[in-house]
């Protein structure tokens, strides 16, 4: 993700995979999704239940699925496989990773490189809980959810969904000024994360369609001028005069009749 990357993008693959604590014959995944966006805006689906029979009450919980499903899912093998024949010719994937499972999800997709979508959000939207999925789609959608559990499918869609805010809103002249110099510093890093959102930005309509354009804008390195100007300086305010020393005699008198 924080590597250099040449090669040229004509899709996107975005993978979620809900996973188990305790490995299952080497595998901990139990439910697997993905789908790959072309330029031409055209979407591709895969999604599987995964063998395992490990699935404790807090998965069930937040995923909504139950220990007899599992019972009946094709093996990790197969999944893996089929899965494998879906991303062929993708040299990288984006994935949602609030709990850290890239490194697993990478391994079952037999893929060396992949985006964290979860430091994509903290690094364009600092003020989202990137952690929380549910949060995450309240703030996407404007609404609240009432559940607390998503499938595989669902997380993907998020994904997608997040990219798609982060391309058509923060890195978004028009809604977001200081986009121009965002994106040119993206590029200039030459990292894989800074080599997607860069090109899904200057080609948001051939991956989404419609008239919307996000880079209108020529990228550019001066990133001063979109500072905040700071206000009016208020005037200083007179200085306070300093404590006297009061004489004896004048107090003397007062405090006479004390005692």
């Amino acid at each position: 993700m924080l590597k250099p990357y040449k090669n040229s993008i004509d899709e996107v693959a975005f993978v979620y995979a809900h996973t188990g604590l305790t490995e299952d014959q080497g595998n901990r995944i139990y439910e697997i999704a993905a789908t790959i966006l072309s330029r031409d805006h055209f979407r591709r689906d895969f999604s599987s239940l995964v063998q395992y029979k490990y699935l404790t009450e807090r998965e069930r919980y937040h995923s909504n699925i139950s220990r007899e499903s599992l019972k009946d899912a094709p093996e990790a093998d197969e999944v893996a496989s089929r899965l494998n024949d879906f991303l062929e010719g993708q040299a990288f994937i984006l994935v949602l990773d609030p709990h850290h499972e890239l490194e697993v999800i990478l391994r079952f997709c037999n893929r060396r490189r992949g985006i964290d979508l979860s430091f994509a959000a903290e690094f364009f939207l600092p003020h989202v809980e990137s952690f929380s999925s549910r949060g995450l789609w309240e703030y996407l959608n404007g609404k609240k959810r009432d559940r607390i559990s998503f499938s595989a499918a669902e997380l993907v869609d998020l994904s997608v969904d997040l990219v798609h805010h982060i391309c058509g809103v923060r890195l978004n002249d028009e809604s977001n000024p200081p986009a121009a110099a965002l994106r040119y510093y993206l590029q200039k890093s030459e990292i894989l994360l800074g080599e997607v959102f860069t090109h899904l930005t200057r080609h948001f309509q051939d991956y989404w369609g419609g008239l919307f354009v996000s880079a209108a804008e020529s990228d550019t390195a001066n990133w001063m001028q979109f500072l905040e100007k700071a206000g009016p300086v208020s005037p200083t305010p007179q200085a306070v005069e300093g404590r006297r020393r009061i004489q004896e005699r004048r107090i003397k008198k007062p405090f006479s009749g004390i005692g």
